[in-house]
């Protein structure tokens, strides 16, 4: 099986491109977000880690469920961020991204498409629930992985 990962934080800026979303809008993953929404005071006393670490863990598992079917070959299967990127531009020293990354499936192709700085702000809004991401330290570790992973990058 040929399976192709697609790392963006807005695909919806390539029309006509089809994708297999590891998060979709009306997921669970994105349902407990909602479910957070208008706590702000817990929000604020919550580590950033605890969403990073929920968002690495929903994406293997997102991955292991759509292993057990068929996948797609035609549609890449897309995801937002890169989780180890994300915990090195929170600034988090100590997490599980890497052991989880070693769980993932094998790629045949992994493409990462950069975008701009608010790009990835919103994103982090929508899928993180806290925008504390430091852009250029995201880049950084993740065209780091680019380049010792062989992926193919596009720029904006």
């Amino acid at each position: 099986m040929s399976l192709e990962l697609y790392i963006d934080p807005t695909p919806s800026l390539d029309p006509g491109r089809a994708y297999t979303p590891l998060f979709e809008t009306g997921g669970e993953y994105a349902r407990a977000l909602q479910g957070l929404a208008g706590h702000d005071r817990l929000l604020a006393r919550l580590p950033v880690s605890i969403f990073l670490e929920i968002h690495s863990y929903e994406a293997l598992e997102r991955m292991r469920d759509l292993m057990r079917q068929e996948p797609d070959p035609a549609a890449p299967w897309w995801m937002p961020f890169w989780p180890a990127s994300l915990f090195d531009a929170c600034g988090v020293v100590s997490h599980p991204a890497l052991e989880l990354q070693g769980l993932f499936p094998e790629f045949a192709r992994t493409t990462l498409r950069l975008r701009h700085a608010q790009d990835y702000e919103r994103a982090a809004r929508d899928w993180l629930f806290r925008p504390r991401l430091s852009v250029p330290d995201y880049e950084r570790s993740v065209l780091r992985f680019a380049e010792s992973l062989g992926w193919e990058v596009i720029h904006p």
